[in-house]
């Protein structure tokens, strides 16, 4: 079939399942069948460009980097979280029929009445803003309800759609291009840390509920939606989060007056590791593979997956936002591209260890520090050389 493929992480043994929590993805959401209940992990979907085609024999055949583990195949989704998400954004009524359980085992629990949600994009739907290049390089959504929630950070510009929309929709721009989504749901005290986080990369929120208490609870998070920000230094902050079912996450946050590139001037140190960077290279002012310090920052040419029959792509085509150690043991997932604006912009990424081994095979060609594109093994694409190349006016 035509890979509209979103692949659902489910690390067995390390109390990690296909989420409780819902993303705006389109068409499928592949996942592991081991899910036996509700309650989240992660959801992480790199999304391929439209163009690929891949064979349900070849993707079994390289599960492993689809996933920590061997995931089966299946719908990742949660009935629940579906309802309490589309009831959240106006997109699903309370008197709704009740959705089908799925075949991943997860059951129906008691639907949450109060809720809160913030949408943000620097580059939103159908955006009343002229100009939101004086926020961060940054996209999300987060909802909570009374005892936890969920955060989701993406690369799509244009969505999710408004909740007044009523309705979902996937932007016609976002499908010929590769994405990557992450998810993760949180217990509610972590959204403290979350909300703080949120005033250094500074987001354009553009749809908002703050129901009941959450403005009370959660400061910071009032603070973003109003448009506030962080005001005095340091510029730039990381915490641990502890997603509810016990996988650690690094955050990292930046806000514009930090004025460096979120990689090279920050994250490789702190991370203790080259990194290798895919990111969206159809801007202007791109940042080349940076070799002056101690952990060298590579800027990824091309992608691919594993085996003579894997899909390839330059990075010309791909959306998205990651980096990965090459040796080991980091992955991180973001919403920031390295070119000089954004060195002068707020964002971020989410850093996890057991990403690893999903995205380290993924990366086949980076452009050294001396201006060439070196692949992973002899015989293999050289990668792409970059170029003024025409596309979408994306960031």
């Amino acid at each position: 079939w035509t890979a509209f493929l979103n692949l659902c992480f489910s690390p067995r043994g390390r109390g990690l399942h296909p989420l409780d929590v819902w993303s705006w993805v389109p068409r499928r959401i592949w996942g592991s069948e081991s899910h036996q209940g509700p309650g989240l992990s992660q959801l992480v979907t790199p999304r391929l460009a439209l163009s690929t085609q891949i064979s349900r024999t070849q993707l079994d055949g390289h599960a492993e980097l689809a996933a920590i583990d061997r995931a089966a195949l299946g719908p990742c989704r949660n009935p629940d979280v579906l309802r309490g998400l589309g009831e959240a954004c106006g997109l699903v009524s309370a008197q709704a029929p009740t959705i089908p359980q799925s075949r991943t085992g997860a059951c129906c629990t008691p639907r949450r009445k109060q809720l809160a949600f913030v949408l943000y994009n620097d580059q939103p739907p159908k955006s009343r803003e002229s100009d939101s290049s004086s926020r961060g390089h940054t996209k999300g959504v987060l909802l909570l309800d009374q005892e936890g929630g969920f955060w989701l950070i993406h690369s799509v510009p244009n969505f999710p759609p408004h909740a007044s929309s009523a309705a979902y929709s996937w932007p016609p721009g976002a499908q010929k291009y590769g994405q990557t989504l992450i998810c993760v749901s949180f217990p509610l005290t972590q959204f403290l840390d979350i909300s703080k986080q949120l005033t250094y990369t500074y987001p354009l929120v553009y749809d908002h509920r703050l129901e009941g208490d959450f403005a009370q609870k959660f400061p910071y998070l009032e603070e973003v939606v109003k448009g506030h920000h962080v005001r005095q230094g340091p510029w730039n902050s990381s915490v641990t989060l502890t997603s509810k079912k016990g996988a650690t996450f690094q955050s990292f946050a930046k806000f514009g007056n930090f004025g460096d590139d979120l990689y090279s001037g920050w994250l490789a140190e702190a991370l203790g590791s080259t990194l290798q960077v895919q990111f969206w290279q159809r801007s202007s002012g791109i940042l080349p593979s940076n070799c002056s310090g101690a952990q060298h920052v590579f800027d990824v040419t091309q992608t691919a997956f594993p085996g003579p029959a894997g899909p390839a792509f330059n990075a010309t085509e791909d959306h998205s936002k990651w980096c990965v150690t090459p040796k080991g043991p980091w992955a991180c997932v973001g919403d920031m591209n390295r070119n000089q604006r954004e060195e002068h912009r707020g964002g971020g990424t989410l850093c996890a260890q057991m990403l690893w081994k999903a995205f380290k095979p993924l990366v086949k060609a980076w452009e050294p520090c001396e201006n060439k594109s070196r692949a992973f093994s002899l015989g293999s694409p050289a990668g792409h050389i970059r170029a003024k190349v025409q596309g979408p006016m994306w960031t």
